[in-house]
């Protein structure tokens, strides 16, 4: 089956596991921005789920596999980009 990829940029949580002041701590008041690129396997107005692995079927196994995935809230997403397929060369 053929998979679409997408670079995903996201908001994620963060946290800052030092010590403090109330200044320092109000910079870190902002989501981190995140970039996800991997294979869509669902997307819809829950949210994202991205792999970044895919493992095609083999002659053992017949059944397609994915790792590396990633769930994103729908809210939580910025853009999702599809990505080019590769070009074959000529020959």
């Amino acid at each position: 089956m053929s998979r679409r990829i997408a670079v995903l940029t996201w908001n994620d949580a963060h946290a800052a596991p030092d010590q403090n002041s109330l200044d320092e701590a109000l910079k870190l008041h902002h989501p981190a921005v995140v970039q996800t690129t991997g294979y869509i396997l669902k997307s819809d107005d829950v949210g994202v789920l991205i792999a970044g692995e895919w493992l095609p079927p083999s002659q053992a196994d017949e059944s397609e596999a994915f790792r590396s995935i990633t769930f994103v809230p729908r809210g939580m997403v910025i853009s999702e980009t599809a990505q080019p397929r590769p070009r074959k060369k000529k020959t």
